[in-house]
């Protein structure tokens, strides 16, 4: 079988030409990086294929059907043929690194054979891309490739990658608001998350919480207690200060139900 390989961007008989590569190229999200098969969805579903004959593409495909041009890979020809090599001689493309785990694409990406140019570039780059991998190992998705499709998901693992999307920054001096971060989250995953969040604000960073988990509560360096109901029967500030502080409050319903637990209507205590 033979090969034939050019040192040029342009074919001399063809006049064919690859373009000067630019992130977009590397998009399922733009007309040119995506396959212009399946438009960067990688595979077809119900309803596509009205879509694409308003678009002048003319398909006969079965819902879930992989597409056959860039078998789910989602990107355009000339965004699968460029290729990263590392010290170690193993080389990758860009949806072969999306079918790693977080931790296997942490070890790839740290041993990529770069130019100067090339180590200039992803000093810059990578640190952020490694604290969201870490991250999503800290909340319990260290399972998961990357190239797993959203609709997959549990919910409590469309939180989790949610979070570790906003949260797997290496940013300082920054305010973070989270509205109840550990609905859907196993107890283990949420002491995980925890953790995360106590990482986050070592770095300078604020983070202010609306939550009704105790653990959550527990963890607090300040809590502000607002009802005494929902609604139109809330608004009123009830107790403040430290976890301990909050608990020993009399106005709130918070810290009643932490120091006497609540009442079930069968079992009691």
């Amino acid at each position: 079988e033979l090969t034939w390989l050019a040192t040029s961007r342009v074919d001399p008989i063809t006049g064919e030409a690859f373009p000067e590569l630019e992130p977009k190229h590397f998009s399922w999200n733009s007309p040119r990086g995506w396959c212009p098969n399946c438009r960067g969805y990688g595979c077809f579903y119900e309803g596509m294929q009205q879509d694409l004959e308003t678009k002048g593409h003319l398909f006969d495909f079965r819902d879930g059907e992989v597409c056959p041009e860039c078998q789910g890979d989602c990107i355009g020809a000339l965004g699968r043929a460029v290729i990263l090599r590392t010290k170690n001689g193993t080389q990758f493309t860009l949806p072969q690194m999306l079918r790693l785990t977080p931790a296997q694409l942490s070890k790839a990406t740290s041993n990529i054979d770069l130019d100067p140019k090339g180590k200039a570039v992803a000093e810059l780059v990578l640190p952020e891309i490694w604290e969201r991998l870490a991250f999503m190992e800290t909340v319990g998705l260290g399972y998961l490739t990357l190239d797993r499709q959203t609709a997959t998901l549990a919910g409590g693992e469309a939180q989790r990658i949610r979070l570790a999307a906003q949260l797997g920054s290496n940013l300082s001096g920054a305010l973070y608001v989270l509205d109840e971060p550990s609905i859907g989250l196993h107890p283990q995953d949420n002491a995980r998350l925890l953790d995360s969040l106590e990482n986050l604000k070592t770095k300078g960073n604020t983070l202010l919480v609306v939550e009704h988990d105790e653990e959550t509560i527990r963890r607090a360096d300040h809590v502000i207690d607002l009802g005494p109901g929902a609604g139109q029967a809330g608004g009123h500030l009830l107790a403040a200060g430290s976890p301990n502080t909050v608990f020993k409050s009399h106005k709130s319903h918070t810290s009643k139900y932490i120091r006497e637990g609540i009442t079930h209507p069968t079992h009691g205590q």
